[in-house]
């Protein structure tokens, strides 16, 4: 990945794309290189895992992202396993919460499905 710049875009094989730092030595640059939403195989499985024992309907369907960073995660579970989602994503880094929001506006994420908090929670 060429470092010329403080942020770029990585285009994901599930349509997917995200802006980053191009520091970012780990989520970014393996996106980048694979063309694969991070973590998506574990996530995968944690849905699956989760349908077994919960179902998504009106009133039991919100997803909670705790440490957000840029989005990778709840991005992914709202546009690819769980459209129904709510979402309600805590991020406390400003700088990291400004590009959770960019790439929730690049994703299409509607605002009025998703809430993201500025605070980390511990």
């Amino acid at each position: 990945m060429k470092r010329e710049h403080n942020f770029c875009a990585v285009t994901v094989k599930e349509g997917l794309t995200y802006v980053g730092r191009t520091t970012d030595n780990t989520i970014m640059e393996m996106m980048y290189w694979r063309r694969e939403n991070w973590s998506a195989g574990d996530m995968r499985k944690f849905h699956a895992l989760a349908g077994r024992y919960y179902t998504f309907t009106e009133n039991q369907n919100i997803f909670c992202d705790i440490g957000a960073n840029i989005g990778t995660t709840c991005i992914f579970f709202k546009s690819i396993l769980e459209q129904k989602l709510r979402i309600l994503a805590f991020e406390p880094m400003p700088d990291t919460f400004a590009l959770l929001n960019v790439n929730m506006i690049l994703n299409g994420i509607p605002q009025n499905e998703v809430n993201l908090v500025n605070i980390g929670l511990s």
